[in-house]
């Protein structure tokens, strides 16, 4: 199942371009009985020069690209699972301090159900001036904390901390 013999083959006998397809390569690189598997993308060309038909190929090392991915899937799955059992609320908020994500505590404390969260725009709807400075001071990156009255949003519970 070599992905660059069969892109090739199938390229002269249909004389159909290939672009980037990917797959897997195994490379046995020096005198000894190491081997070395790559992630990799082919694409072929049929040629015809001088009344001969060729195919040109291209390989791109698409390695540390697809290791890069499974880090990143890795690194988002422990996220997900930290913010989904959390045992505090926790919210994420959008460059314009609309609600993007939100865990089951943060429902669970303020009494109010997902479809009143799932895209609220907090700089645009909350009254509480302060808790909007904090807001903003968070979306700007920087480290702060709100101490103080908070309504919920359907103005059902009053809470301070």
């Amino acid at each position: 199942h070599c992905t660059v013999r069969n892109s090739v083959l199938h390229t002269f006998n249909t004389q159909e371009n290939l672009h980037k397809i990917e797959g897997v390569i195994t490379i046995k690189p020096g005198g000894d009985d190491s081997v070395t598997t790559r992630n990799i993308l082919v694409s072929t060309t049929f040629l015809e020069l001088k009344g001969e038909e060729k195919v040109m190929v291209s390989i791109d090392d698409i390695t540390d690209i697809r290791n890069a991915e499974a880090l990143m899937r890795e690194s988002e799955q422990q996220h997900r699972v930290i913010f989904e059992n959390s045992p505090i609320g926790l919210v994420h908020l959008d460059e314009t301090g609309k609600i993007e994500q939100f865990n089951e505590k943060v429902m669970e404390i303020f009494s109010e159900g997902e479809e009143r969260f799932s895209g609220f725009r907090t700089l645009d709807t909350l009254e509480n001036s302060e808790l909007k400075e904090a807001i903003k001071t968070a979306i700007n990156g920087e480290k702060n904390v709100f101490e103080g009255e908070y309504t919920t949003l359907l103005g059902k519970k009053r809470m301070h901390d």
